[in-house]
């Protein structure tokens, strides 16, 4: 996963109902990576839900929600082998294992039986003559997930991004309850036995005790500290909670804490004039991000772009340090920046040093006044009636060449705002539909009497 996409999943959660939180194995395996995929398909799901409601239908028994595999597998792929290749392997995972579920805290009623994590699951190409074409998935709930899934009574919400970095199952199924009490006010998990714990942090059932004919559970002595002491630590330097493990006499439960960087500020919000020309420079917008919160100015980075953009990109191996070098050349000439005339100059010297040219002071656009302003009406509007311009711009893009897995999910997720690039189409759609195709032309009034003869 690039440094691009870590960012754009930072802010992607799921809304997962509790009971789905605690799984106990009866029947079959379930893989750290299939657990981690699963929460994914969740969040697709009820972003496709809510899309059916938003249009006033309701979601057939028989339907199959799909989403393609490359976005499913995008958000949990860090750094991984390509998932795509044993996706097959993943859904058949979920619709053969069996499992009790329930809640993980006395306050939530009910405990599902014997359910499996999908109901069917499909993989198909959309060109079936392509091998190269884009795989669909499709799949189906059991229908008392499904209702669960539809209107939860309590959900937790998990951070995908920060799931896709443990490594282990016990990791992440731990993980998923710890952070269901990361705003509790005790800080702290419900108090359970030991044997609970070993059952909802292992991915398979073991096998019988001949004596007893029942699954023959770990003690909870050898559990700790074989899976569940390295389940800690990976949580505590991976993600954004910290827990300790609290053992009593009548149980035992985890202290959460949540890390101060998770209150820290998000990167910039690059300019999508910015964005959009680093990215046809093969530039990642985190180093451009990282470049401006440590003082780089636009207006330099704007000149250091058009500069790259006059080379062969064949000759250019290392771009980041490619543009780190013109920006040395070209900050010491800019000043404060406060001007775009300086920069027109500072270029101007960079390219002929030995010709002065007049100061040339560049105004605002009527174009550029008036995105402002139907910008700021646009950021009026609510994330719904936000929504259909987001599927207008993300098309867009896709027939551009210029969207990636990150976009559609940031789609999905309602987080439009944080793609620059995305946003900027998603008001240019906005302004067309609301004030038509001219709405960057500047109406002029011609008075036609000035020119008749008196």
């Amino acid at each position: 996963m690039s440094d691009l996409e870590k960012v754009q999943h930072q802010q992607l959660r799921v809304k997962k109902p509790v009971q789905t939180l605690a799984l106990i194995p009866k029947k079959g395996k379930l893989s750290v990576v299939a657990r981690k995929l699963y929460n994914v398909i969740i969040h697709s799901t009820i972003s496709q839900i809510a899309e059916f409601e938003l249009q006033g239908k309701v979601v057939p028994a028989e339907h199959l929600f799909e989403c393609r595999l490359i976005d499913l597998v995008q958000p949990i792929q860090m750094g991984q082998s390509d998932l795509r290749a044993k996706a097959k392997e993943y859904f058949q995972q979920m619709s053969e294992i069996r499992l009790d579920w329930e809640a993980p805290d006395a306050r939530s009623s009910g405990r599902w039986t014997n359910l499996g994590l999908l109901a069917e699951a499909q993989l198909d190409r959309l060109d079936p003559n392509n091998p190269k074409s884009d795989v669909v998935a499709r799949w189906a709930f059991p229908p008392t997930i499904f209702k669960e899934l539809r209107h939860p009574e309590m959900y937790a919400q998990i951070s995908i991004y920060q799931i896709a970095k443990l490594s282990t199952y016990e990791a992440v199924a731990l993980y998923e309850i710890c952070a269901r009490y990361r705003t509790n006010a005790a800080g702290v998990t419900s108090l359970k036995e030991p044997l609970w714990w070993v059952k909802i942090l292992s991915n398979k059932v073991p096998d019988l005790d001949p004596m007893t004919g029942e699954p023959k559970w770990r003690e909870w002595r050898k559990f700790k500290d074989e899976k569940v002491k390295k389940a800690i630590v990976e949580i505590n330097e991976q993600t954004d909670i910290s827990i300790e493990l609290l053992e009593k006499k009548d149980g035992v439960q985890f202290a959460v804490k949540r890390k101060a960087s998770e209150f820290l500020p998000m990167p910039n919000k690059l300019n999508p004039e910015i964005a959009e020309a680093a990215i046809k420079l093969g530039l990642k917008l985190t180093d451009i991000a990282t470049l401006i919160r440590n003082g780089q100015s636009e207006i330099g980075l704007k000149i250091a772009f058009t500069k790259m953009s006059n080379q062969d990109p064949a000759n250019i191996s290392r771009k980041l340090a490619y543009l780190n070098k013109i920006l040395l050349e070209v900050n010491p000439f800019i000043g404060d920046g406060s001007t775009v005339a300086t920069a027109i100059r500072s270029n101007e010297m960079l390219q002929a040093p030995a010709v002065k040219r007049p100061e040339v002071k560049m105004a605002m656009t009527y174009k550029d006044e008036r995105r402002g302003e139907i910008r700021r009406e646009f950021m009026q509007l609510t994330r719904d009636q936000q929504r259909p311009f987001a599927y207008l711009g993300l098309a867009e893009l896709r027939t551009a060449k210029m969207a990636n897995a990150g976009m559609s999910l940031k789609v999905e997720a309602g987080t439009w705002d944080s793609a620059p690039i995305l946003f900027s189409k998603m008001v240019d759609h906005y302004a067309a539909n609301k004030y038509g195709v001219d709405w960057a032309v500047e109406q002029i009034n011609v008075d036609t009497t000035s020119d008749r003869p008196k």
